[in-house]
């Protein structure tokens, strides 16, 4: 019979962490990095997550550039190690939210197919005009409307009160704007009627 101690080394735990560089990379990519803390001939397996947006072709790929994609898309990066632990990291990607409101400081309701309407534009992110009021140098309110797209000119002023023209003056006007990404803006200042 023999009896006798020893120490079995342990191995360490495997962490991850995943960052992703939006700066570096432009509006049309985004770099992602995962960081291990064992040594690359430690790890068995570097899985990235959703398939469909990685392609490495090297047994390991700490590093990948995609193309930012269109919608909110949670990222997973999963490493395996030599003794089959594993660890994983994840990170949202949100699309990113850029909204440009423009709104127009003369306008010419006299029907000819330019400029006869007064609304609110605005680019991709600019989701809905949630009110848009129009007064005259009294402080009486001309035009309100609620609830209405961007850029969509039937929706906005014809220049008229009461169904009667307005003469050529200035207008105060505000605007409330939602944005795609949920916020809001609101705009103030003034448009002159011209005929």
């Amino acid at each position: 019979m023999w009896t006798s101690g020893f120490n079995v080394p342990g191995s360490e735990k495997l962490e991850i962490e995943l960052q992703a560089d939006i700066i570096q990379s432009g509006d049309a990519f985004v770099t992602l990095r995962a960081q291990v803390n064992i040594p690359l001939t430690a790890l068995d397996t570097i899985l990235w997550l959703p398939e469909a947006l990685f392609d490495c072709n090297q047994d390991f790929c700490l590093e990948q550039t995609i193309t930012r994609p269109a919608a909110q898309t949670e990222i997973k990066v999963i490493a395996i190690d030599t003794n089959g632990c594993q660890a994983q990291a994840s990170l949202r990607l949100n699309e990113e939210s850029d909204p440009k409101v423009f709104i127009p400081n003369v306008f010419s309701p006299d029907a000819d197919g330019i400029n006869d309407l007064f609304t609110v534009y605005g680019n991709k992110d600019v989701e809905m005009i949630d009110e848009l009021q129009i007064f005259d140098r009294w402080g009486n309110q001309v035009f309100v409307n609620t609830e209405f797209p961007p850029n969509e000119e039937n929706y906005g002023w014809d220049g008229s009160f009461k169904n009667q023209a307005m003469n050529p003056a200035v207008f105060a006007y505000w605007a409330r704007v939602r944005y795609k990404d949920g916020t809001e803006g609101s705009f103030r200042g003034d448009v002159t009627l011209v005929r």
